[in-house]
C-alpha cells in the first residue's frame, strides 16, 4: 500500500511540474546584470545593465493594433523578434551604439510574442514595446 502511495504522489508531482512548466511556444533562458523588467498584457519593458541569452514577452493584441518599439543598446548585438500568427518573424536588429524607434502592424487578434535573442553578451540595454490602436498611432505620426 505504501509503495503504490509513494508511486502515486511521485506521479502528481511529475504532472503537476509538466502542468505548471507552461504550454508557451517561447521559453526564456537568460542570465543578467541589474536588469529590471515588466510584462502586461499591452506593453512590456526590459532595462538591463548587461544580459544574454533569450527573454520572451507576451502581450495581447487586437486586429488593429500595431506594436509601437523603441530602444537602444550601448553594447553588443541583439535581435528582437515577434509572433503573432504562428510565424517567428524579425522585428529589428541592432548592434553597439545604435537607436531603433518603429512601429509594425497586421497584428492578429491574440496573443503576440516578442522575443529578444542576444548574439553575444550585451551591456547596457533599454527597449519598450507597446501595442497601440493604429489610428491612434496615425494621429500621433502626424501631430509630431
Amino acid at each position: 500500500m505504501r509503495k503504490k502511495m509513494t508511486v502515486l504522489l511521485v506521479s502528481l508531482i511529475c504532472l503537476l511540474a509538466l502542468a505548471l512548466s507552461g504550454c508557451g511556444r517561447y521559453v526564456s533562458s537568460w542570465s543578467a546584470v541589474a536588469c529590471v523588467s515588466s510584462n502586461t498584457s499591452d506593453s512590456a519593458f526590459v532595462n538591463f545593465y548587461k544580459l544574454s541569452g533569450k527573454m520572451v514577452f507576451k502581450l495581447k493584441s487586437d486586429e488593429n493594433e500595431v506594436i509601437h518599439y523603441k530602444g537602444e543598446l550601448k553594447e553588443g548585438s541583439l535581435t528582437v523578434y515577434y509572433d503573432t500568427d504562428g510565424t517567428k518573424k524579425e522585428l529589428f536588429s541592432i548592434k553597439s551604439g545604435e537607436k531603433v524607434d518603429d512601429c509594425i502592424g497586421n497584428l492578429q487578434k491574440g496573443t503576440t510574442y516578442i522575443i529578444i535573442e542576444t548574439d553575444e553578451r550585451c551591456e547596457n540595454g533599454d527597449f519598450h514595446f507597446d501595442l497601440q490602436d493604429m489610428d491612434t498611432e496615425e494621429t500621433e505620426e502626424n501631430e509630431g
